[in-house]
């Protein structure tokens, strides 16, 4: 059986980043993977063959922000 974080987490925010692991560790929840932009999650999404179940993200992020087409 594949083990993969239940939710991936992409911000470039440390302080954003930092309050949902917070938030989620709070809650007793602690299968999170955290990114700090769009190409960090889509890198890891094409390496990976489970998908997460929910995906947080920013949109106001540099690189990529989530609204770009993806070829």
């Amino acid at each position: 059986m594949t083990t993969r974080p239940s939710i991936l987490i992409a911000d470039d925010d440390d302080d954003d980043r930092l309050f949902l692991q917070n938030a989620f560790d709070h809650h007793n929840f602690h299968d999170l993977a955290m990114f700090e932009d769009g190409t960090q999650v889509l890198k890891y999404l094409e390496t990976t063959s489970v998908l997460p179940q929910m995906i947080v993200s920013d949109f106001n992020m540099p690189v990529l922000t989530g609204l770009e087409p993806i070829n």
